[in-house]
């Protein structure tokens, strides 16, 4: 693919080019197509957040790959779809490294050989050293779960509830869980804890499986993954009541729930074997899609004299 070319896209005119290449895999490419699903709602205002590059396989070809850069949270994340060659990668930082986000990269994730092609040219032009990051299993479900025979019952929460303060230390807990593939990650403030819940919760999209009044699990709905799908995320039970199958009971109840408005929901899995989340998913139906991966991007201190 030398003769790979690559354009700068606002949101808009990215899902319009990207669409087909991001929705031909919806679940692999969910990051990327939620990314730019959140800008268009967003509007311009996304513009001083989000990059966003298409890559043709020659001037004026198919799209044959997407990348987006998202930093509205802070740090500056990317994620990719399709076929990112290198000779792509060193065209889009070459042309637009120094005009856009690019050259701030924290990370990149997706399809395992785009994401592998993308780190090795971004660590050699900006001389940092690759690091493993998150790798998880890619799921979707089509059809809605039977129901487990569990105690208790699913409710969406609303923000400022009081419960909120126990799962601030359960949203702690998950990213602690998750991040434990990845060395020198810190975990978010209690403070950002609580924002993110509250968000989720304002929204209708944070939701808590219930026995007797107490919570047990916890779940949400994530991104939306263009016009048909959603992501759900933050899927966790309290590590003392873990075994019970209220997770399960939580998960299966929001997807017969929402496959009823949407066409599919994807989550990400841990793909560690020790972990068996992903049969858990699998049992109630979700097919499992492959790896989706991350490698992050440091500064290396022989290259530039600094940590």
């Amino acid at each position: 693919m030398g003769g790979a070319t690559v354009e700068k896209l606002a949101a808009a005119p990215f899902l319009e080019e990207a669409g087909a290449l991001l929705e031909s895999d919806p679940v692999m490419n969910q990051i990327a197509l939620g990314v730019a699903s959140a800008a268009c709602a967003l509007g311009a205002v996304a513009d001083d957040t989000r990059d966003f590059f298409v890559i043709r396989s020659e001037p004026g070809g198919y799209v044959v790959g997407a990348v987006a850069i998202d930093a509205s949270t802070g740090q500056v994340r990317g994620s990719l779809a399709g076929t990112v060659s290198e000779s792509a990668v060193h065209n889009m930082l070459q042309e637009y490294g120094k005009q856009t986000r690019a050259a701030l990269l924290h990370g990149m994730c997706g399809n395992p050989t785009s994401v592998s092609a993308f780190a090795k040219v971004f660590s050699e032009h900006f001389g940092c050293k690759v690091l493993p990051g998150i790798n998880a299993f890619a799921l979707v479900i089509y059809e809605a779960p039977p129901l487990p025979e569990v105690a208790g019952s699913l409710r969406a929460l609303r923000d400022g509830e009081e419960v909120m303060e126990a799962l601030v230390a359960w949203h702690r807990q998950f990213v602690e869980d998750a991040l434990s593939q990845v060395a020198g990650q810190q975990l978010p403030s209690r403070e950002e804890s609580l924002n993110s819940l509250n968000t989720l919760a304002a929204a209708g999209h944070l939701f808590v499986w219930e026995e007797k009044g107490e919570p047990r699990a916890m779940l949400a709905i994530g991104r939306r993954l263009g016009k048909h799908g959603a992501s759900l995320s933050l899927v966790f039970t309290d590590r003392q009541h873990r075994g019970r199958g209220f997770a399960k009971a939580a998960v299966a109840s929001l997807c017969a729930e929402k496959l009823k408005t949407f066409q599919f929901l994807a989550l990400f899995a841990d793909s560690r074997p020790e972990v068996k989340t992903c049969q858990m998913y699998e049992s109630l139906g979700f097919q499992n899609q492959g790896l989706h991966t991350q490698l992050l991007f440091k500064s290396d201190p022989a290259i530039h004299g600094t940590e």
